[in-house]
């Protein structure tokens, strides 16, 4: 009986060790089960051979929606040794893309400083759990960094590949052929075919989604480039003031031809995760809708949009709509239908931020300096109307705009002192900016110019409006109430004389 009692203690006590050796063995302070329960990481270590020793890298997670540094998923900071940095950063995601930036020091590729940082590499496809040690060099211009890459490590298969696809030359895209039924020879094949067969002798080094991905990403791009390059081009050349017949013509073509067959053999996921497959459903349709009504209609694409069946893809372009286009006047509508419609947080998130202040919300006032070095405070203008005009030098559509529309406005109201005109521009370097107001270009020097003393796209302003691209307008009220933010009326001359009439 004693003997039983003792072999039933020590079974009991065996069970307790093991139990404890195995709930709280440690390995780096954590308990196994905490590393069971562990997030997922990406870990990235930099070689950067023109390092210098002040130098802070960072590297960004990017929101893919977003062509703003400001919105991205996450930026980590690291300082060098012996120019080399370490990332190790978790993530909640399977993939995403990510690219290195540093603090923009006055580099030649600064661009007028406009930019706080500066890109380092391109953007580079991530899965989770990948250990990659990146050796780069680059060389900057005035037309940007330009870098070489050396990768290697868990996962650098996908590495190496977009490495070589982004340093291969391509002739630029020549103008379509079209015959007399508007089917096209497509010179853009040429660089697409070069592309995917770099990408074609990786296919068994790396996963089927990241393969997916890249292949997606190939062709999407490509097929943008065509898109509002050459065709559009075309349609401007011939098509513009041809007979509605012939148009609907070339539309049917166009429709045959970019319907998506180049896509066949991507997965659905790959597809999903593609950075640029989205952004090549918005351009098609907005091109589309320029073809067949002579303008952005953002409700007809929003509508078409509805009828893609690929949810997260289609979800990521309608948020991408309201990024990339003069808002329609029942913005405010299809908003709020698109929160119905969506469920993917990023893309809600995004949504959000996008949509910044809406129709109906206070305009927040806001202190900027004037040409001659005086403060003004936007808040002395109360009592009256107040458009907004947000501008940067060397933009070609801020030219265009000033030059067709709001010049003609301005004329059109100049003896009314109800009506304030007001010119903010985002761009960093003050001279720079006192060259777009002196060259008559961008604004006129009749209105009220003013600058944000060096801060640009992160001054308040900026920030508080979601202000991610120029041009950018805003009607404000009498009573300080926005009445159309970055809507396509107050774009066109009639449309935005009749807006300032209804509010005066």
């Amino acid at each position: 009986m004693k003997t039983t009692y003792k072999l039933l203690l020590i079974t009991i006590m065996m069970a307790i060790g093991l139990l404890a050796s195995f709930c709280f063995a440690n390995e780096g302070g954590k308990d196994r089960w905490d590393i069971a329960k562990e997030q997922a990481t990406i870990t990235i270590t930099v070689e950067y051979n023109e390092a210098k020793p002040t130098d802070t890298l960072s590297l960004l997670l990017e929101n893919v929606i977003y062509r703003d540094n400001r919105y991205n998923l996450g930026v980590y900071a690291k300082n060098g040794i012996n120019k080399r940095f370490r990332f190790v950063i978790p993530v909640n995601d399977n993939c995403g893309y990510w690219k290195i930036i540093k603090p923009n020091k006055g580099t030649i590729a600064d661009n007028g400083g406009k930019g706080s940082v500066v890109a380092l590499t391109k953007s580079f496809f991530w899965e989770a759990g990948d250990d990659i040690f990146l050796s780069f060099s680059n060389k900057e211009t005035f037309a940007g960094v330009f870098s070489t890459y050396s990768f290697s490590g868990k996962g650098a298969e996908k590495y190496v590949v977009q490495g070589k696809i982004y340093a291969l030359q391509t002739d630029p895209v020549e103008k379509p052929i079209f015959d007399s039924l508007f089917n096209y020879s497509d010179p853009g094949r040429n660089v697409i075919n070069v592309k995917l067969k770099a990408l074609e002798g990786f296919k068994g080094e790396m996963s089927a989604l990241s393969y997916d991905v890249i292949k997606a990403d190939i062709i999407a791009q490509s097929l943008c480039n065509e898109i509002s390059g050459p065709i559009k081009s075309y349609f401007d050349e011939y098509l513009k003031t041809a007979p509605d017949s012939t148009k609907q013509r070339f539309l049917i073509a166009y429709r045959r031809q970019l319907a998506g067959k180049d896509f066949q053999g991507i997965s659905v996921e790959g597809l999903s995760e593609s950075g640029r497959y989205f952004k090549y459903l918005h351009d098609r349709l907005r091109q589309e809708s320029y073809f067949k009504f002579g303008t952005i209609d953002m409700e007809w694409i929003f509508s078409a949009l509805l009828k893609e069946g690929n949810t997260k893809a289609r979800d990521r372009a309608v948020v991408y709509l309201f990024g990339s286009n003069k808002r329609s006047e029942n913005v405010e509508l299809l908003y709020s239908k698109s929160k119905e419609l969506i469920n993917d947080k990023y893309c809600l998130l995004a949504l959000n931020r996008l949509m910044g202040i809406g129709a109906g919300s206070k305009f927040e006032s806001f202190t900027l300096t004037d040409t001659s070095g005086k403060l003004i405070d936007l808040s002395m203008f109360k009592g009256k109307v107040i458009f907004i005009d947000f501008w940067s030098e060397g933009c070609g559509a801020c030219i265009n705009f000033f030059e067709n529309a709001l010049s003609k406005v301005e004329q059109e109201f100049e003896s009314n002192n109800d009506i304030v005109f007001i010119s903010v521009s985002i761009d960093r370097k003050k001279q720079k900016w006192l060259e777009g107001v002196s060259s008559g270009k961008f604004t006129s020097k009749d209105v009220v110019n003013l600058y944000t003393s060096g801060m640009g796209a992160d001054h308040p302003i900026f920030l508080k409006n979601r202000i991610v691209a120029t041009p950018h307008t805003i009607l404000v009220d009498k009573w300080g109430s926005i009445k159309y933010n970055n809507t396509q009326n107050l774009y066109e001359k009639e449309g935005l004389i009749k807006a300032i009439k209804e509010l005066l």
